[in-house]
């Protein structure tokens, strides 16, 4: 299935459920379409540095992508897109984490097992990612200082060791 803005662009999105190349093409909202151009390799990389796959990964980000379009009027009405986008992002990886079994040899979700999962999402961006807190905030949807305050919170759930780990700081 190719998704089409309304301008015409392709956006190339693969239908998993198909055997057969479906020749189906669906035609978006042009806003829809340049959200997911805009966010989709952080996204990606994001379910990638929490599922250490990158095939479930491609999945989890384009289902999470499907769940938006199907409730894009309601993402265009809430207070944030980037906000509401990224929630059903993090939601999906999230339930694909508890649904994975635990002896694939991979490390668990530890950020997300020792910080409360916005903090933990934020250290994920601005330091595994390496995105600016600015460049986390546009991601999530939130302000650069609750980005900030995010981290001084990890920081200090961490305790100085391991904050110092992920150069992390603890509001002084």
């Amino acid at each position: 299935m190719t998704l089409l803005p309304e301008t015409g662009t392709a956006l190339h999105v693969l239908d998993r459920t198909s055997t057969q190349a479906a020749g189906m093409r669906v035609r978006m909202p042009t806003e829809f379409t340049a959200f997911c151009q805009l966010h989709f390799d952080h996204y990606l990389h994001y379910a990638q540095a929490r599922l250490h796959d990158a095939g479930t990964s491609r999945m989890v980000v384009e289902h999470a992508l499907g769940d938006l379009a199907t409730a894009w009027p309601t993402a265009l009405r809430s207070r944030a897109t980037a906000d509401f986008a990224w929630r059903t992002l993090s939601d999906r990886v999230t339930t694909t984490m508890k649904r994975q079994p635990t002896d694939t040899g991979r490390a668990p979700d530890g950020l997300h097992q020792l910080l409360a999962p916005t903090e933990a999402d934020a250290v994920i961006c601005h330091r595994l990612m390496s995105l600016s807190v600015q460049q986390t905030a546009l991601l999530q949807g939130v302000q650069a200082e609750t980005i900030t305050r995010r981290l001084r919170g990890a920081a200090a759930s961490l305790g100085t060791e391991l904050a110092h780990l992920f150069g992390l700081r603890a509001a002084p």
